[in-house]
């Protein structure tokens, strides 16, 4: 077999590549290592409608679910608030990413399942099925695993979600749960499907994530399993370098998730979308300088916003229960429908930004414990 453009990975962002690189009339081959595309382990299908506008993804009606109206936000101590929707959509992953992989294969692309890459050397991509030759470039766009085979693994977060069917499910309604003891680092949470069925996952740094996605299953009452899995998210930001030679590395693989909640339909998607017009300039032209322009444009789309979110991260990290309890009654409807105004589907982690900028901020401050105050200053000074 030969190809031009060898994509490892059928994620959202492998598939938006090898879109945009047949498109351009260049012979490209997705290899996905997974027995099928269209089965992400760990996103919980949370968008916006402004996200899918920007993708451009074929026909909606084979991936779009419910509308959310609200996000609902607590914490350990018993006290929440909520935020309105802002355009926030739930999606079938599955059907998103068969979508894309449908509009890859009509420009031209092909896939292939159950083929892992090991590598590319002088133009041979290295494969489980035997070598690709003539190649000009692989994009690696194989997730998480890629960046911890690369030795980054301080962002990498473990987590487990659950797909059920629950009375307690309602519709149009998200649930955040912040508990520093549970999910240190990180948050639980239910995202509805539609007709009382729903996913409900945890995550957190150094957690047992089945084990604490068993405890906050078994605390919401009766419920029916649908399917069960557990992966690692990566939170730690974009890596230093997407471009390694004649290799681009796209969506997780690039640390393209966003650091508040480990998703990433939109920055992943389009990190995809911007690695392949870069290939694709690349072969037009046999300069390898413009591999670099891929980058810039990904920085210039979402770097302020991930460097906020890191630092938001940072700043959530140094807190206990007692600080999160404080936080959260802190947040007002003010706050909460200006977070919404302005954090698409990021619902918590813009709320909870503006309440740490809020003119009551000092007495939040008062009202947290001494070493808490400290690890905030830090990590802000940190962030700086």
């Amino acid at each position: 077999m030969r190809s031009d453009v060898i994509v490892a990975g059928g994620s959202i962002a492998g598939l938006l590549c090898a879109r945009e690189v047949a498109r351009r009339g260049h012979a490209v081959t997705v290899l996905e290592g997974g027995h099928e595309v269209g089965t992400p382990d760990h996103c919980g299908g949370l968008t916006s409608i402004g996200a899918l506008d920007t993708l451009g993804v074929g026909e909606r009606g084979a991936y779009l679910g419910n509308a959310i109206e609200r996000a609902r936000i607590s914490s350990a101590g018993g006290g929440s608030f909520e935020v309105p929707g802002g355009g926030a959509v739930e999606v079938s992953r599955r059907g998103l990413d068969r979508e894309a992989a449908r509009e890859a294969q009509e420009a031209g692309a092909r896939i292939r399942t159950s083929v892992r890459v090991a590598g590319m050397r002088d133009g041979v991509v290295r494969t489980s099925a035997g070598p690709v030759e003539g190649c000009a470039a692989l994009v690696d766009a194989t997730g998480v695993a890629s960046l911890a085979s690369r030795g980054m693994r301080s962002g990498i977060v473990a987590s487990a979600q659950a797909e059920v069917m629950a009375p307690w499910i309602e519709r149009g309604v998200v649930e955040v749960m912040l508990d520093a003891k549970r999910y240190p680092g990180f948050f639980a949470w239910v995202i509805p499907s539609g007709g009382g069925r729903g996913k409900v996952g945890v995550a957190g740094c150094g957690i047992d994530a089945p084990a604490a996605l068993r405890e906050l299953l078994g605390g919401r009452g009766g419920h029916s399993e649908l399917r069960r899995v557990s992966a690692p998210i990566w939170v730690g930001g974009h890596a230093d370098t997407f471009v390694d030679g004649r290799t681009v590395y796209a969506g997780d693989a690039a640390g393209q998730a966003k650091p508040t909640t480990g998703g990433g339909i939109l920055s992943c998607g389009m990190g995809g979308v911007m690695a392949g017009r870069a290939v694709s300039a690349f072969l037009e032209s046999g300069d390898a300088a413009a591999l670099d322009s891929y980058r810039g444009e990904w920085e210039a789309m979402f770097g302020a916003e991930f460097r906020s979110q890191l630092a938001a991260r940072a700043l959530l990290g140094g807190m206990g229960n007692a600080s999160l309890d404080a936080l959260v009654a802190a947040v007002t409807p003010e706050v909460a429908a200006a977070a919404a105004s302005g954090a698409g589907f990021d619902f918590h982690a813009g709320a909870i930004a503006r309440a740490l900028g809020a003119r009551g901020a000092a007495g939040l401050l008062r009202r947290m414990p001494p070493g808490d105050v400290a690890r905030l200053m830090a990590a802000a000074i940190g962030k700086v």
